[in-house]
């Protein structure tokens, strides 16, 4: 079963696709407002089973770990693996905090690469390829608007001491300082990341995440396109 020969090459080789996902009792009610309907958390579940299911339709040699602060172990039952993430209400109460919990896939250590995903990312093409790929940088990811990048798709190498250096910026404040014009003013993790990593990552081509919202800026060839975001 393709199920099983998943399990397998995980014991082998410790490469996997990690997603977050954030339940309807912790998100705030700024992320509510925000999202509308989309920010309920049953869409974000269907999403991410959805894309779990397109990793085996397309058979991936790699698992995908979903990250999350659910009450429910039902989510065993869909993913190849969940990690709880334990996170008090308190700390989730501005649409901020709900997107920099993404920053916890950098703790899962006992991988040695991860390709972090946003669940409504469409995979026409396995990225599998791409933990091959030599890594010059703490991470990989794909140009989106000028030299910024989108954080829909991020190849990263898990490290406490990166993600403890995380948190320190985040506690100082300094991360409010990050601005990029194509990130918008919204303090989300893909502004905080731009800010954070800066020019310092590997560039992918924009095959494996084309972005439909920038793509009239610099649009990209239809037969070049792997996956859309």
């Amino acid at each position: 079963m393709a199920f099983c020969a998943v399990w397998a090459v995980r014991t082998m080789v410790s490469y996997a696709y990690a997603s977050l996902l954030v339940g309807a009792d912790h998100q705030s009610r700024l992320d509510r407002q925000h999202l509308g309907h989309q920010g309920s958390s049953d869409v974000y579940l269907n999403r991410s089973i959805c894309f779990q299911r397109r990793l085996r339709e397309l058979n991936s040699a790699f698992p995908l770990v979903v990250a999350h602060n659910y009450r429910d172990d039902d989510l065993d039952s869909h993913f190849d693996r969940t990690v709880r993430i334990n996170v008090s209400a308190a700390k989730l109460q501005s649409l901020e905090s709900v997107h920099l919990l993404k920053l916890q896939i950098w703790t899962l250590i006992e991988f040695e690469r991860l390709i972090l995903v946003d669940s409504d990312l469409y995979l026409r093409t396995l990225p599998d390829v791409l933990f091959g790929m030599p890594m010059s940088h703490p991470i990989a990811a794909i140009p989106g608007c000028g030299d910024a990048f989108n954080s829909g798709l991020i190849m990263l190498k898990p490290n406490l001491a990166v993600y403890n250096e995380m948190q320190m910026v985040i506690a100082s404040g300094a991360s409010k300082r990050f601005h990029h014009a194509c990130t918008g003013e919204f303090m989300g993790d893909q502004r905080f990341l731009n800010g954070f990593f800066g020019n310092n990552y590997t560039r992918l081509s924009k095959m494996w995440n084309s972005v439909h919202k920038y793509d009239f800026v610099e649009p990209t060839p239809a037969h070049e396109i792997e996956n859309i975001h």
